[in-house]
């Protein structure tokens, strides 16, 4: 008995009852906590439930009989508000024994050895119905009515301005008690709330709601792994970008001299495949560009291996130029041809894409002028190539004093934890110097 009392202290502690308390029976079953010594007992019913209510800031007990299982007390969950439906437990004051039901937060024994009586405790209908609703506090007030549109507030007049007779309209003390000695003026009428007219006829018909056709294609695990490291490098990475226009009319005219030399060969040469070239060399002289963010270090490389963005139809992949800055310029375009057709197949192998120290992503091909696109982490720097337009250019030799040309505008991604602004655009003046004045990329 002693345990069952200490344990009922125990509950009553975690409901906030006071340390001292005495029990009284009610008409209604209800026991209401108030004074009493500590060495009383809780006088115990045998069997009875109860549940626990705050009632005008008065925590009360109210109790159930239950004549099928041995002496007990079932625990109910409080509604701490009208509309609660569910609730969570946060700490228990004292550890029990307990066993849980729906709709009820624990069943307690008088004896340790009554617990396995309650393994198959059925729940009754009553137990589903929970703790009663909390009653309306009589200190509750109805909340005071708004006025509507029939009843306008009352208008009230206000305060009478006082007109100063000192210097340049000053008020004086004289003007203060007299504005307070002049009666007040007359209460303005409310004015008139304007109505607006309900109309009685039935209001027009939504129009039925418009089917949307669509298909849900499911993502793929290149898909899947492309967002994933994207999304991490643009909410993870402090990427800044620089733009700058290269002329390449000397670059396209060694591209046309070129191909001639290797057609035979049946090898093309791309404007992208001087891009590559041009980049790996404007890293080794900007070293900082090739290089990667560690957390806890940067890694600086020795050789250049530029990841060369393919779309495919299974979403972007960027196989790896290796050693790109020893390369020729016809091995490069080998490299890229054959990556490009094994990642379209599917059939590249992991080192063929995974690493690389600088991406290069070109759209021009496409007719995109300009664009700015996400570093490839844990890389330092991508560049985003346009395409090349014809346009007007100052020209001080020619005699019109402008003159036609080939621009290519592209812009360097850079992270700034690794590479600073004035680096970056150290970067882009090599890279733009090897693209102007192509043969500088034989020395």
């Amino acid at each position: 008995m002693q345990r069952s009392a200490g344990s009922f202290r125990s509950f009553c502690r975690a409901y906030n009852f006071s340390k001292s308390w005495r029990g009284q029976a009610c008409r209604q079953s209800v026991i209401r906590c108030s004074h009493y010594s500590k060495k009383a007992r809780l006088p115990l019913y045998s069997p009875v439930t109860f549940q626990v209510l705050r009632i005008n800031n008065v925590m009360q007990v109210r109790f159930y009989s239950s004549d099928d299982y041995p002496p007990h007390h079932k625990i109910p969950l409080p509604a701490l508000s009208p509309t609660m439906e569910t609730g969570s437990l946060s700490r228990w004051e004292k550890q029990f024994r307990l066993t849980f039901f729906a709709q009820i937060l624990c069943i307690i024994a008088e004896e340790e050895g009554d617990i396995e009586a309650f393994k198959d405790y059925k729940v009754t209908d009553e137990d589903l119905q929970g703790p009663p609703p909390l009653p309306k506090s009589p200190t509750d007030q109805p909340p005071e009515e708004q006025p509507t549109a029939s009843q306008p507030p009352p208008v009230v007049s206000p305060a009478p301005r006082i007109k100063g007779t000192g210097p340049q309209g000053r008020i004086k003390a004289e003007d203060v008690e007299a504005a307070a000695a002049a009666p007040p003026p007359p209460p303005q009428p409310p004015a008139a709330v304007p109505t607006t007219p309900i109309s009685t006829s039935a209001p027009a018909p939504l129009p039925p709601p418009t089917a949307t056709s669509y298909t849900d294609i499911e993502l793929s695990g290149m898909r899947k792994t492309i967002a994933n490291r994207l999304t991490y490098s643009k909410q993870t990475v402090p990427h800044y970008y620089l733009t700058v226009d290269i002329r390449v009319d000397d670059l396209l005219q060694l591209r046309k001299d070129l191909n001639k030399e290797v057609e035979p060969d049946g090898i093309k040469l791309s404007v992208n495949d001087f891009i590559v070239k041009a980049s790996a060399l404007a890293c080794l002289k900007i070293p900082e560009a090739n290089s990667a963010w560690q957390d806890t270090f940067i890694r600086q490389f020795q050789s250049v291996d530029v990841n060369v963005a393919v779309s495919t139809d299974r979403g972007l992949i960027t196989p790896i130029v290796f050693n790109a800055d020893g390369k020729g310029i016809s091995t490069i375009n080998q490299d890229i041809k054959s990556l490009a057709v094994k990642a379209r197949e599917g059939k590249l192998q992991p080192e063929e894409y995974q690493g690389g120290t600088f991406t290069v992503s070109n759209l021009g091909m496409f007719g995109v002028k300009h664009f700015t696109a996400i570093i490839n982490p844990p890389q330092a720097c991508i560049l985003a190539v346009g395409g090349v337009k014809k346009t007007l250019v100052v020209d001080e030799d020619n005699e019109q004093g402008y003159s036609a040309a080939s621009v290519m505008n592209v812009t360097l991604s850079c992270d700034h934890r690794v590479v600073d602004g004035a680096v970056g655009a150290q970067w882009l003046q090599h890279f733009k110097k090897f693209l102007e004045k192509p043969y500088t990329m034989l020395l």
